[in-house]
């Protein structure tokens, strides 16, 4: 076996040798033949160039033989000698360097030439008997001069009649081939040859020229000629070795040496093969193995996917299917073989499925997925199950096959359900929530349009359920609500659309409802709330105030119509009325509040703002060692001496004028203005305060009002304080004023916030007492020095019983607690006796006098210094 196979290695590498050096003797010939052929090329286009450019030459005395053709025509002898001249100067000058001399030499008479250099330098021109006489019509080519000047002479015979005269020109042979040599083209053939240029005379051949070493030249030659009036040209040449070197091809010695190469290579391959055949066995068997357990792995991959994998073949038949798809449509595995994909599919969608697929297949792509999409699915059992498809093409054993997975969409699909519920729904009372509300009032205004209908908004506010959830707590209000929501839907039918657009705000919408059939469905919402809702063992029941907006009367926009029935509902709740409609006074007055939003800020932050004072006077005599007068000891004053002014803002619109508090003061508070308008009048009550402690009038205290809103910003004392240094008043020169139901909002903020304020000299004063709640444990902690009697308990005094119980008792509270009693809203004397007599520290009200600007109660400020004698019953 070894010997065959070193007689087989032996003969392989003989026969690759014997072809390679076949193969480079057949190139190398075709190679001679390459460069035989080129020089062949470049002499042919080189003779003929040489002898179009002889030609040139010969032809330029084409012109005299016609002249002196014609002269001896005509004459019978050329007379016009100038003529002759001029033609002769003309012949030259169209070839100053290659035609040297040229003439006419006439049967009589002495020869007519012309020269371009000095005659002496030429070869003497022979007598006329002694030049050649050509054919008649013919031409001749003699070669004359010595050797520093060959020149190549052209005599022709025009022959006329029996006078033949001759025209001849010398052409200078050394400027002709120089001419010839210098072209260009004549270069570019030139290089790389050797040639040489013969004359065939009548005595022998005479060389013109040669070019290059012809005799060192290669065996790649060349022989022509050309004929030229009676005379023959030779022309040889040879290739240089330099244009052999450069035409030679090296691809028979390549071929040559890779075949060499290719024949040990072939010995060597044939070695391995016979060395490492069983390795290669050995691997091919060790990889087989390796690819079945890559099988097998990818088998049990499919096997215990999630998603269905199903494998059909071209025209549709289930051929495999995986454990998923069984237990998704409910087929064994022994009933997928040879089933129809189509099956899988609804039929209202097996047209679309057939075009999907075919699509698939068209494309040719073989990608593991294919484009994804969305469909319904049949089980076995009939049901549809939405999931999605992703069909893709591949081939196995030659044949083409489809991969189709399948995701199961039932659970994503409820999630968006549940989201698309979640985004158009309350979650907690599961009432339509806002977006939907718009969005079906919008679908409801293009229907009672095209119909011509009505159509009612209704907003509803719950009354009083903020207590709900600050007694009982948040999620007793949470079931509040769930329980209010059902009782509206339950009243209301599928008559209206509820909706909760806030926190205890309700959207109700009434396709269809003119103003009594609204009305009619308020009453119902009104009569639904009234029932108890039990929460924590208690009985709750609620009111509310709603504001109806009727489509086309109020609107015929869906934003417009909201904005109409939330404006009827502030109406109504302001009026203590449970239902009111929308009418133009309430557009006006929500044109009116908008006007005030706007301008408020503007005259906030101008400081259009003003301050009038209301006095505060003292009603018994030993009030003077209490709250001495600035400037004045301690000594008895009149009973009615004014201790204090309450600092009231006023502001006057340039277009609705005088603005009240009442109306501005709530708007400050729902814009956030608040904190910045307290500012305001702090800084102006503390100047004109500077201005009159100046003029030795200064009040004891000049009280400011804060507002319930203000209690919930943080750094309020300090704010308070730095605002009053700023001004350059004292802190002690001022007092604020807050109202017990403020401070009962938030007790302890306002207990911390008031401390603060006293701590630094800052009055106290809890204004407008019994008008709300107040809790005695808190009222004790607070620092304040006044107690201020609402005026609503004052105007029924002296007759009304209740009022003067209460006035009496929070007289004697208050004095119990330490702090003094100021009563608000006093007009007659009647009042002012009752409180003298019931121990009243103080009073305020329009029977001394009512808020005046600054520079107006200066008058009442200086009556009542030290010394006057003024009083307020004067």
């Amino acid at each position: 076996m070894n010997r065959l196979l070193l007689h087989a290695w032996m003969l392989i590498l003989v026969m690759s040798a014997a072809l390679s050096y076949g193969a480079y003797v057949y190139l190398g010939h075709l190679n001679d033949q390459f460069i035989q052929s080129e020089v062949d090329h470049r002499s042919r286009l080189l003779l003929r160039n040489i002898k179009e450019v002889i030609q040139q030459h010969i032809d330029a005395s084409a012109g005299l033989s016609a002249y002196a053709h014609a002269e001896l025509a005509s004459h019978g002898d050329i007379v016009e000698t100038s003529e002759a001249v001029d033609l002769l100067q003309g012949t030259l000058a169209a070839h100053p360097k290659e035609i040297v001399r040229a003439g006419i030499i006439p049967m009589q008479g002495r020869p007519l030439m012309q020269s371009m250099q000095d005659g002496a330098s030429l070869p003497p021109l022979p007598e006329p008997e002694e030049i050649p006489q050509p054919r008649p019509g013919q031409m001749r080519l003699d070669l004359v001069g010595h050797a520093a000047l060959r020149m190549l002479r052209v005599i022709y015979n025009p022959c006329v009649g029996q006078q033949c005269p001759r025209v001849f020109a010398d052409i200078s042979l050394p400027v002709l081939i120089q001419r010839i040599l210098g072209r260009s083209e004549e270069q570019q053939l030139l290089s790389g040859l050797a040639l040489k240029l013969d004359y065939a005379a009548d005595k022998g051949g005479i060389t013109l020229f040669e070019h290059g070493a012809l005799k060192a030249a290669t065996a790649f030659g060349w022989h022509g000629h050309f004929d030229l009036a009676g005379s023959r040209f030779l022309l040889t040449t040879a290739a240089s070795p330099a244009l052999v070197r450069h035409l030679s091809a090296t691809t028979p010695q390549w071929v040559l040496a890779l075949g060499m190469v290719l024949g040990l290579m072939l010995t060597l391959l044939a070695y391995n093969r016979a060395r490492f055949g069983q390795s290669l066995r050995e691997q091919v068997a060790m990889r087989t193995a390796a690819l079945e357990e890559e099988r097998e792995k990818l088998a049990a991959v499919i096997d215990h996917a999630a998603e269905a994998i199903l494998i059909a073949d071209e025209t549709g038949r289930i051929q495999q299917a995986n454990p998923a798809a069984s237990r998704m449509f409910g087929y064994r595995p022994e009933e997928w073989a040879g089933l129809d994909l189509q099956l899988l599919v609804p039929e209202s969608l097996r047209q679309q499925h057939a075009r999907w697929t075919a699509e698939e297949l068209a494309s040719g792509s073989h990608g593991v997925i294919g484009h994804e999409r969305e469909i319904e699915v049949r089980c076995k059992d009939g049901s549809l199950m939405p999931c999605s498809v992703m069909i893709s093409t591949f081939k196995a054993g030659g044949r083409q096959r489809l991969s189709v997975i399948l995701h199961d969409l039932t659970e994503r699909k409820r999630h968006e359900q549940q989201l698309e519920y979640l985004s158009f729904h309350d979650e907690l009372t599961g009432l339509p929530n806002g977006r939907m509300f718009e969005r079906e009032l919008e679908q409801g205004l293009l229907m009672q349009q095209e119909l011509g209908g009505q159509l009612a908004v209704m907003y509803v506010a719950l009354d009083r359920f903020r207590l709900v959830n600050d007694i009982l707590g948040p999620s007793a209000g949470d079931h509040v609500l769930r329980e209010v929501a059902r009782h509206m839907q339950e009243a209301l039918g599928h008559q209206a659309l509820v909706a909760r657009l806030g926190s205890s705000w309700f959207g109700v919408l009434v396709p269809g409802a003119g103003r009594e059939q609204a009305s009619a469905m308020a009453e119902r919402i009104l009569e639904s709330l009234v029932r108890p809702v039990p929460v924590l063992d208690q009985q709750i029941s609620l009111a509310a105030f709603i504001g109806i907006a009727l489509y086309p009367g109020d609107g015929e926009e869906a934003s417009t119509l909201v904005r109409h029935a939330a404006a009827a509902m502030a109406r109504a709740k302001k009026a203590f009325d449970p239902v009111c409609f929308f009418s133009a006074e309430i557009e006006e007055q929500a044109r009116r509040r908008m006007l005030l939003e706007q301008d408020l800020a503007r005259a906030v932050k101008a400081r259009d703002l003003a301050l009038h004072y209301q006095t505060q006077h003292a009603l018994l005599p030993d009030l003077t060692d209490a709250f001495p007068v600035h400037n004045q000891g301690k000594r008895s004053m009149d009973a009615h001496r004014i201790i204090g002014v309450e600092a009231l803002v006023r502001w006057t619109h340039p277009e609705l004028g005088m603005v009240s508090p009442t109306e501005f003061i709530p708007v400050a508070e729902e814009t956030g203005l608040i904190r910045e308008l307290t500012r305001c009048v702090l800084m102006q009550a503390g100047r004109q305060a500077c201005v009159w402690e100046q003029q030795g009038i200064r009040p004891e205290r000049i009280s400011v009002n804060l507002s319930a809103a203000q209690l919930m910003q943080r750094g309020l004392a300090e704010d308070i304080i730095a605002v009053i240094r700023d001004s350059g008043a004292m802190p002690e020169w001022m007092e604020v004023e807050i109202t017990e139901t403020a401070i009962m909002g938030e007790p302890d903020m306002a207990v911390a916030m008031l401390r603060k304020l006293a701590d630094a000299g800052v009055a106290i004063a809890i204004d407008d007492f019994g008008s709300g709640y107040s809790s005695l444990s808190y009222l004790k902690l607070l620092p304040a020095q006044w107690l201020k009697i609402d005026m609503g308990f004052i105007r029924g005094l002296p007759h009304d019983e209740e009022d003067a119980t209460i006035v009496r008792s929070t007289i004697a509270m208050a004095h119990a607690l330490g702090m003094q009693c100021v009563a608000e809203g006093v007009e007659t004397e009647a009042q002012l006796v009752f409180l003298a007599d019931e121990g009243c520290d103080a009073v305020q009200g329009y029977y001394f006098s009512h808020p005046l600007p600054a520079d107006e109660l200066d008058e009442q400020l200086r009556r009542h210094l030290p010394g006057s004698g003024a009083s307020a019953s004067d």
